[in-house]
């Protein structure tokens, strides 16, 4: 037999020199440069993190992505989108337009939003109802309750075949036309996308005109905005949510929301939002939506809950009271512990109170340590 064939040894391979190095970075730069992309010059600031041209790389690379976020931004006219671009390239020289363009839009809602034009197109009527083409006739002869009645059999597929993209439009032309139940539902579309451009931002707008205009479930939607601070453009304020899901309720009356009254209840009584602590307000807003809704288990079980709290969660003082005392209310971290203790509930809930009542108070938080025991330990 033929004896095995031995492998050729390989032949040892040598690293690059630096100028070999230097000058392949230099081709990469010259390419990056008659390129400029953003991408270009990312992969050649991550390809050569030495090079002399690495940080301005990474300037061009972060100036066109601005540049790019904008120009989607205002192609779309999409509200959200402009909040995170402001987020992101505050410092940019496209931030000024992106303010313009935000001040306009939240000027007026309807501004650059993507609808179909009122009276550019028919509305589809095969497969209508003859009440649901009565519908389609009077929307299109001016009647916002029809758009917004026919926009929800197009939205729902209930009624007539489902259109999202028509569903939103009808709604926002029964909007413009007044209806707040149009501009809520329009709002509906904007967050979930459907049908239109998603725009959460935008959406807010709409939920507020919805709600001035007495929508009562555009109100309990745009309290969640405020209570979660949800979307860039919207910061969190406890009060107005409140407020927005104590309307929602409308004290137990017809047309109002179990889960509005359920909502407010919870953050009146909250341990964790003391400021707003109201116990006989949390109670009257938990009958009234048990007047809407009298088998609801989260109202049940929540008025179970908040009327057999320990006294130490219910305020010592009332409001009245106070006489606009005004502190310093002093509450200290309990021993070895960064926590404060359950004394301090109350303690806070009359700085709360007092804020309330007089618009004024200080609150001081003290802790003490030494250096005895081990330096772990005290570490």
């Amino acid at each position: 037999p033929k004896p095995a064939l031995k492998p050729k040894p390989s032949e040892p391979t040598s690293a690059p020199s630096d100028k070999e190095r230097i000058d392949a970075c230099d081709a990469r730069w010259r390419s990056a440069s008659r390129k400029s992309t953003s991408t270009g010059y990312e992969n050649f600031a991550r390809t050569c993190p030495t090079h002399v041209s690495a940080r301005q790389a990474r300037m061009l690379a972060e100036s066109l992505k601005c540049e790019e976020s904008y120009a989607k931004a205002a192609q779309l006219q999409n509200l959200s989108a402009m909040y995170t671009h402001l987020r992101t390239c505050s410092s940019h020289s496209t931030s000024d337009a992106a303010r313009r363009d935000i001040a306009t839009i939240e000027a007026d809602p309807f501004f650059g939003l993507q609808l179909i034009p009122f009276g550019s197109r028919k509305i589809p009527r095969e497969s209508l109802t003859v009440d649901a083409i009565a519908q389609v006739n009077s929307c299109e002869a001016g009647d916002a309750y029809a758009c917004a009645s026919i926009g929800y059999k197009f939205s729902q597929g209930k009624g007539a075949p489902r259109d999202s993209e028509w569903g939103a439009t009808l709604f926002g032309w029964a909007c413009i036309k007044g209806s707040a139940n149009g501009c809520g539902n329009l709002a509906v579309h904007l967050v979930n996308g459907s049908g239109i451009e998603r725009d959460n931002v935008r959406a807010t707008l709409f939920k507020k005109k919805g709600c001035d205009g007495g929508a009562l479930f555009a109100c309990n939607l745009l309290a969640f905005d405020y209570r979660y601070g949800r979307y860039y453009g919207i910061d969190i304020d406890y009060r107005v949510a409140a407020e927005l899901f104590e309307k929602a309720c409308n004290d137990g009356k017809s047309g109002g929301y179990a889960s509005g009254c359920l909502d407010a209840a919870r953050m009146l009584s909250s341990e964790e939002i003391i400021f707003l602590y109201d116990f006989t307000r949390a109670n009257a807003l938990i009958n009234a939506g048990l007047k809407i809704d009298p088998n609801n288990s989260g109202l049940l079980q929540l008025r179970d809950e908040i009327n057999s709290k320990p006294p130490a969660f219910m305020p010592v003082r009332n409001a009245k009271e106070l006489s606009c005392n005004v502190g310093p209310y002093i509450i200290f971290f309990g021993h070895d512990s960064a926590r404060i203790g359950p004394e301090a509930v109350s303690v806070l809930r009359n700085a709360a109170l007092a804020y309330r009542n007089c618009g004024n108070a200080k609150v001081q938080l003290e802790g003490h340590t030494d250096r005895s025991g081990r330096a772990e330990y005290n570490l």
